[in-house]
């Protein structure tokens, strides 16, 4: 029996550009049976302590094992599955990994996803979601203040600090990109309304 073929997306965007969530909508409309989600934040090489002892953000590739995350990105194309990190935003620590398999769609989303051109080259298909950055300061604070337990000012300041990462390593991925979505705020006589 020839095993079916496993269709790699991969997506990339900032933290708090909406991925997570355009991503929970692309896995209904193709069917969630059908579908597995890799999150890359599952491979931070360091736990929020960590990274905030080191003086490092999880935008910086050094904060991640991108090794292993192109290692499982190969299996999963091979039909393999694979035995998951597991990052837990809730306590900034690591739970236990768990196993994946890959489903007819496999896809991975997250600020390094086609980082590199060899990993790149993995997928099938590429999309950069580039949200106006109002939006997501506005949606990483709300994000994060109540989810992850961070203060609103914990969030502003770890803003402030990414800001040099962002343009480093995370925008120049959108030149890779097969489709660039982009989520621009909307806004009456100049100011940012909500809808």
């Amino acid at each position: 029996m020839m095993r079916r073929k496993t269709t790699l997306i991969g997506i990339v965007g900032d933290s708090g550009a909406g991925k997570s969530t355009f991503v929970n909508n692309l896995a209904q409309l193709l069917g969630k049976e059908r579908v597995t989600v890799i999150g890359l934040d599952d491979y931070h090489s360091l736990d929020r302590a960590e990274r905030k002892a080191v003086g490092i953000t999880p935008l910086n590739p050094r904060a991640n094992n991108l090794g292993l995350f192109m290692e499982h990105v190969e299996r999963l194309r091979r039909g393999e599955k694979i035995l998951k990190p597991v990052y837990d935003h809730d306590t900034g620590t690591f739970g236990e990994p768990e196993w994946v398999k890959p489903r007819e769609f496999v896809i991975c989303e997250g600020l390094h996803s086609f980082l590199f051109e060899k990993l790149g080259e993995t997928y099938d298909y590429k999309i950069y979601y580039d949200t106006h950055r109002d939006l997501k300061i506005r949606w990483k604070i709300q994000r994060d203040a109540a989810h992850r337990g961070y203060t609103v000012e914990q969030v502003v300041q770890e803003i402030r600090q990414r800001q040099r990462d962002i343009r480093n390593f995370v925008e120049p991925q959108m030149r890779h990109a097969d489709l660039v979505i982009s989520l621009l705020p909307h806004t009456v006589n100049g100011s940012l309304q909500r809808r």
